[in-house]
């Protein structure tokens, strides 16, 4: 989904692109797994950690914070884990973003 900058002023033709998923039924052992590979293969891609640790919830969240090379994308990761009131299922929750630009 693509939303407007807000940081741009009033330009309505100035954008980010913002991509959001999760799945389902992911055992958390095989998340955190994932989020280790993560860790390890990003920086060799070029990718810099910017974040790793819990997040601000109250459950805190693994949460991983990586920015691409130039710093045109980012991305942030984080192992949702079942909680003990409710039934809520683990997941991994990502969100890719880019930095903003300029719809021509």
């Amino acid at each position: 989904m693509t939303s407007p900058c807000t940081d741009h002023g009033s330009d309505e033709k100035v954008f980010r692109a913002r991509h959001l998923w999760s799945a389902h039924q992911t055992p958390f052992n095989d998340m955190r797994k994932g989020m280790e590979r993560l860790r390890r293969e990003l920086p060799k891609d070029g990718w810099e950690i910017v974040k790793d640790g819990p997040d601000s919830s109250t459950a805190k969240s693994p949460q991983l914070v990586a920015e691409s090379a130039g710093r045109e994308f980012a991305v942030d990761v984080r192992l949702h884990r079942t909680s003990k009131v409710g039934n809520a299922p683990d997941l991994p929750e990502v969100t890719a973003e880019s930095v903003c630009y300029r719809a021509e």
